[in-house]
């Protein structure tokens, strides 16, 4: 796997971004961009005429999770049991939580959703039979 960052390629792209992607782009952690990637967008921003007082920190990594400590970006147990039970009304909730950044949520409830289906066709089947 190569590792070269081709500077120009991105700067071009990041000419073609809105300012909110960009803006995105120049705050984020060395976890979700490289240094590099992340000082473009932030001088691509400052050619825009756009400062921020953040600019002027270096990019810095995301803090450790801290040890017993629950993830934020999940489902509440009642949501999963409600995405078994009633799977069609999880296409909704997923979108509401893709809308507001959570994929991982999104995504578990996706998860949940084709559980919900299954079991469902278990026992239509067992009902059936």
């Amino acid at each position: 796997m190569s590792t070269h960052f081709d500077a120009d390629a991105v700067k071009q792209q990041y000419r073609e971004y809105e300012t909110d992607r960009l803006m995105r782009i120049a705050l984020a952690t060395t976890d979700e961009y490289g240094e590099e990637a992340i000082d473009l967008a932030r001088h691509e921003l400052i050619g825009r005429g756009i400062q921020d007082a953040r600019f002027d920190t270096p990019p810095g990594r995301s803090p450790p999770p801290i040890p017993g400590a629950k993830p934020t970006d999940t489902l509440p147990l009642v949501l999963k049991v409600l995405c078994v039970l009633l799977p069609g009304i999880v296409i909704f909730l997923a979108a509401g939580y893709l809308m507001a950044g959570r994929k991982k949520a999104a995504g578990e409830g996706l998860f949940f959703m084709m559980i919900g289906w299954f079991f469902w066709l278990l026992l239509f089947k067992a009902l059936g039979n």
